[in-house]
């Protein structure tokens, strides 16, 4: 009887020490440290969004880089351009101003020179005339020079301005019967007349007065001369 009583004693103990040492396995498999999902899904969407931040600088670079040669290119196309000249500048710029004095058609003689001094001589006593470039119509001031020349085979300008650079230029001292003479308190011709010799001229002043013969050695005269010029 007590050697069935020690059998069943060391039964039950063999069980409890299985149970223990089933219940430590149990134990030590539960300490073991298990993955979180949630911790691998962060971590992923970590990645992700370092991914996506990533892919945006590369593409912000690419694109700043794109721009950067656009302008570059811009500039250098510019820089060509600018550096050209334009046709349709070119087209649009106008005419040099500068004239030059025009010549005379057909040659000029000494005598059509006397001539225009005799026949500007012979309209003394015309009334003036604004606009008026005939002995019938009366004379203004480069209606008579006009007149006078015309008249002597030399097609001169209508214009004072356009008469002042018609010819040659002849210095004060050296002016001759038939010269055309023109003064300006400016320094710009702004009338004139016919040299007919000894210091004296035809010309066709102001309304109220008639064409007539003045001496222009006095100082008035001489401060006031702008140019002559010779037709021939």
């Amino acid at each position: 009887m007590k050697k069935k009583n020690g059998v069943i004693v060391r039964v039950i103990l063999f069980l409890v020490m299985i149970a223990l040492f089933a219940g430590a396995l149990m134990i030590a498999c539960q300490g073991e440290p298990q993955e979180n999902p949630g911790e691998e899904s962060s971590s992923q969407t970590n990645s992700d969004i370092e991914s996506s931040s990533s892919s945006a600088e590369s593409s912000l670079t690419e694109s700043s880089a794109t721009e950067s040669s656009t302008t570059e290119s811009s500039v250098d196309q510019s820089g060509e351009e600018s550096s050209e000249p334009s046709d349709e500048s070119s087209a649009d710029q106008p005419e040099s101003s500068q004239e030059e004095s025009e010549e005379p058609s057909t040659p000029v003689t000494a005598d059509d020179l006397e001539g225009i001094a005799k026949t500007a001589a012979e309209q003394v006593g015309i009334p003036f005339a604004s606009g008026g470039d005939t002995p019938e119509t009366g004379f203004d001031n480069s209606g008579l020079i006009y007149y006078a020349c015309v008249q002597n085979g030399v097609q001169i300008p209508r214009r004072t301005s356009e008469q002042a650079e018609y010819g040659s230029e002849v210095f004060y001292t050296d002016l001759q019967p038939g010269d055309l003479v023109f003064f300006g308190e400016s320094g710009q011709a702004a009338f004139g007349g016919v040299y007919i010799g000894n210091g004296k001229m035809i010309y066709s002043s102001v309304p109220g007065e008639d064409v007539q013969e003045v001496d222009i050695t006095s100082n008035y005269w001489q401060t006031n001369f702008v140019t002559g010029r010779r037709v021939g």
